[in-house]
């Protein structure tokens, strides 16, 4: 008898249903291993793509930081040409010497100037001879006007970079020295005059300053001014004196932007503020400014500067000859040449040397051509010259001058200065206007001496100029994305941007022209915009052909 396999149903269903857990499980451990592979693989993609974007950043803040370097030497030219006072052009032709047809991506260097070094603020209380108001106006052939190269926004290509750079002229503002300077009635009149300013600054915005506010305001720059939130028993900075009995008149701010330190002026009040309709409400740091009063302060008798030279040198010059031939010697033992032919310890070049003779400030009159239109509308109580004469003013210097412009007509044009105008402005270049050579052509604004007193138009004169020495120049260097087109007056595309700012003291004297920095080059968080007199009569906006 043949015995069959027996196989139980029930022990093959098992058998099957154990074979698709165990395959299950290989697919979960499966799914598992894929799902960390990915997790790693995207864990080292972002890590590398961070790491790469970071480094790309800090690549490109050097290369825009060295362009900046390049495009700023060239503007410097062209604002050390404008003083010689022939107009605009002639900054423009110091510029196109200056750039001796070398590639501007080519420049590099620290971001500064090679032309002098770092100057000092000193003021006192009377400012001086060189800051007395309405003295040592200049002559016409010298004026600074808002068509001078300086004070429009020149647009420099370096590579991909887009730079534009611009000054704003520092001596248009109103200084606020003034507020603590003088005799007490001068700096009562003063303050109100401030006061003023600051009521006409927003006026045509829903954020208007009130007069208490403006009260308030002027009052914290006072204070703060005159050192009151200066908490003395802390260390001194060196330039304060270490006297206990000293008496301390008057602090010297470093930069502006410490008046957002007071309790009553906010960023908002402080920037500039640009608003709907192509429009911008001016802040503090347009119509203000602490830079308008440099010099150089020499070292008092017997003061420790003094001790230490002749602690260093000797009083007897013959010994001082005897040292130096003695490091003359030594040098040339040590290079192997002639060290005395090549000797220049006794005169010095370079740096600072000669500017101490050169002219002085032009101290704290206000630029009739560059003010804005708050800052002349304050100097004044209205009911002495009204706001209609000020307007008239502010007509007057954006009216076609039509004898330069029959000029410009007449005269062959430097095709090589017309080729690098239209390449840094654009094809769509303004027409001159007219501006104030001296204060004498007050009287041709229509209006003026019928609309105000000889009192008032003295007094208002009086604190005026029409030349400037105090810049700030502003540089904005960008990447511009592919295919982006400017559509409105004051947007700026997205991307990697740099905004800079320096402030220069531009002093003449019997040689050169040079710039003194009174700040360095520093970072500004913001852009900064060249604001009209008539902003809400501007033309549709339309991006100029490069």
């Amino acid at each position: 008898m043949l015995l069959k396999p027996h196989f139980a149903p029930a022990r093959l269903g098992q058998t099957n249903h154990t074979r698709s857990t165990e395959r299950g499980v290989v697919l979960i451990l499966t799914l598992f291993v894929l799902l960390i592979t990915f997790a790693l693989v995207t864990e080292l993609t972002v890590s590398t793509s961070v790491a790469f974007q970071t480094t790309q950043n800090r690549a490109n803040r050097i290369r825009m930081e060295m362009a900046v370097v390049a495009a700023a030497d060239q503007f410097m030219e062209a604002l050390i040409g404008d003083a010689s006072g022939s107009g605009g052009s002639s900054g423009l032709e110091g510029m196109l010497g200056g750039m001796g047809g070398s590639d501007l991506g080519d420049l590099a260097g620290d971001v500064g100037f090679d032309s002098a070094v770092g100057g000092t603020d000193s003021l006192d209380d009377s400012f001086g001879e060189d800051g007395e108001e309405g003295e040592g106006q200049p002559d016409g052939s010298s004026a600074d006007y808002l068509q001078d190269v300086w004070a429009k926004p020149m647009r420099i290509m370096v590579g991909d970079f887009e730079i534009t750079i611009w000054a704003e002229d520092e001596n248009g503002k109103f200084p606020l020295f003034q507020l603590v300077a003088g005799t007490e009635e001068e700096q009562e009149e003063s303050r109100r005059r401030f006061a003023r300013i600051l009521d006409h600054m927003r006026a045509d915005f829903d954020d208007d300053i009130d007069q208490h506010a403006g009260n308030l305001i002027v009052e914290d720059i006072v204070r703060y001014l005159k050192g009151d939130f200066i908490e003395m028993e802390m260390p001194r900075a060196p330039r304060f004196s270490d006297d206990p009995e000293a008496e301390m008149p008057l602090y010297l701010p470093y930069a502006l932007e410490e008046l957002m330190l007071l309790e009553h002026i906010t960023e908002d009040l402080y920037y500039d503020q640009v608003r709907t309709d192509d429009l911008i409400a001016p802040g503090l740091e347009s119509i203000c400014t602490i830079y308008t009063t440099p010099g150089f302060e020499p070292p008092e008798e017997g003061s420790g500067t003094e001790q230490a030279d002749e602690a260093a040198f000797g009083d007897d010059p013959a010994q001082d000859a005897a040292t130096q031939d003695d490091a003359l010697n030594q040098v040339e033992s040590l290079l192997g040449g002639d060290a005395e032919t090549e000797s220049t310890a006794s005169t010095p070049v370079g740096g600072l040397d000669d500017v101490l003779e050169g002219d002085p400030p032009l101290g704290l009159g206000i630029n009739l051509n560059t003010a804005p239109q708050s800052v002349l509308e304050g100097l004044v109580p209205p009911f002495e010259l009204s706001g209609s004469v000020i307007r008239q003013i502010l007509e007057h210097r954006n009216e076609v001058d039509e004898a330069a412009l029959e000029s410009q007509d007449q005269e062959d044009g430097n095709r090589d200065l017309a080729e690098l105008e239209q390449s840094l402005y654009g094809e769509q270049s303004t027409d001159p206007l007219q501006f104030f050579s001296s204060l004498d052509d007050l009287k041709n604004v229509d209006g003026y001496e019928m609309g105000a007193s000889e009192e008032a138009r003295q007094k208002f004169e009086s604190l005026l100029s029409v030349q400037s020495d105090t810049f700030s120049v502003y540089a904005t260097v960008r990447i511009l994305p592919e295919g982006w087109e400017q559509e409105t007056r004051y947007e700026e595309p997205l991307g990697p941007v740099l905004r800079l700012r320096t402030i220069v003291w531009r002093r003449g004297g019997a040689g050169e022209t040079k710039l003194i920095p009174i700040q360095p080059w520093q970072e500004v968080p913001a852009s900064r915009w060249k604001i009209p007199d008539f902003q809400y009569d501007l033309p549709l906006y339309e991006p100029p052909i490069w």
